[in-house]
């Protein structure tokens, strides 16, 4: 039997945590969840997740350098990353975000949309993996 897909879910506000969480295994995944960046690394590099969803603001600094830290750790660089956010990003801030992210989902976002935006980048995910033990 196939393993559900991993989620890890990245925000300092429990209620929305579990919000998505419950959303996330609803529709069909299993999710760790954070309320720190350096708790997310720490969970990621223990069970690699299929796909980080991290809040902009935590409180030991922000979703870019989650990101960042995500993409320089060799087991994670292809991790597809999703940022929800409230916050509003300058011009520099936005092309940043859309630099280190797969998607970048304005707050409030529905449990049902946050679902239907993991499904693909998992299934993109999946094939490239299948592709590559192909190769290998």
């Amino acid at each position: 039997m196939t393993e559900l897909p991993l989620i890890l879910l990245v925000d300092d506000d429990r209620d929305t945590r579990e919000m998505y969480a419950w959303a996330l295994e609803t529709g069909g995944f299993r999710v760790i969840q954070a309320a720190t960046a350096a708790d997310g690394i720490t969970l990621a590099a223990a069970d690699p997740p299929d796909v980080v969803v991290s809040d902009f603001t935590l409180p030991d600094g922000n979703g870019f350098g989650l990101a960042v830290r995500v993409r320089e750790t060799a087991e994670l660089a292809d991790t597809p990353l999703i940022l929800l956010t409230g916050h509003v990003f300058s011009g520099k801030e936005q092309r940043r975000a859309v630099e280190l992210f797969d998607r970048v989902l304005l707050k409030p976002v529905l449990p049902d949309h946050l679902v239907g935006e993991i499904a693909p980048l998992v299934n993109g995910r999946n094939a490239a993996r299948a592709l590559h033990h192909l190769d290998g």
